[in-house]
């Protein structure tokens, strides 16, 4: 049997989505790591796109962007509810958590996973997404645990996660630095009592 061309193979494709628009679709599944283990808590994201032709890259791009969330369980497991209401011809899940910066509320995406097909089929759609690397998560969630007093969550509402943490220990006293560099403060503390905000010429991430 002769083998379609690329084009044709993709227009079909597109084709395919866009005849599940107005049919609403179930999306569920499980988060896991690279041994299997289940993480939960993470932000599950269904985003959805209407992509067109780029000449300048030769490819296909994002024109509009529409997404559905939810928040995984303590096993990993999510649903997402999909109206189906418009028509895409891109759909990808992905996985990750929020954190405070001191620019603001930043998404950080752990794992992504292209649905397309599955979608198109329609309804329900069953996938899983592995978190392969879960550091980032393990220390950001390690860090606000070991948030204990209240100048310290005041800061962190304030000015988000720090980029660096210096500890020095003394005799019954413990100081702590958080270093912002892209914002050029340093907060210090002192058994968790804010002490002082220090400004400084922002560094800014090569």
């Amino acid at each position: 049997m002769p083998r379609l061309p690329a084009l044709v193979v993709a227009w079909l494709a597109i084709a395919g989505a866009a005849a599940a628009r107005g049919e609403a679709t179930r999306v569920t599944g499980r988060l896991s790591n690279a041994q299997g283990e289940p993480v939960g808590g993470l932000e599950v994201v269904l985003e959805a796109s209407r992509t067109r032709f780029d000449f300048h890259t030769l490819r296909r791009i994002p024109a509009e962007t529409r997404r559905a969330s939810a928040l995984a369980g303590p096993l990993g497991e999510f649903t997402i509810e999909w109206p189906g209401d418009e028509e895409f011809d891109r759909y990808e899940l992905l996985a990750g958590f929020r954190v405070r910066k001191a620019g603001g509320e930043r998404f950080i995406e752990l794992a992504r996973s292209d649905l397309s097909r599955r979608m198109a089929a329609g309804s329900p759609v069953v996938a899983t997404l592995e978190i392969g690397d879960t550091r980032l998560l393990d220390a950001v969630r390690s860090f606000l645990a070991s948030l204990r007093t209240a100048d310290e969550r005041r800061t962190y509402d304030e000015l988000g996660k720090p980029d660096s943490i210096d500890i020095v220990r003394g005799p019954g006293w413990t100081e702590i630095t958080w270093w912002y560099f892209e914002d050029g403060r340093a907060c210090r503390f002192r058994d968790g009592v804010r002490l002082e905000v220090r400004s400084f010429d922002p560094v800014r991430a090569f």
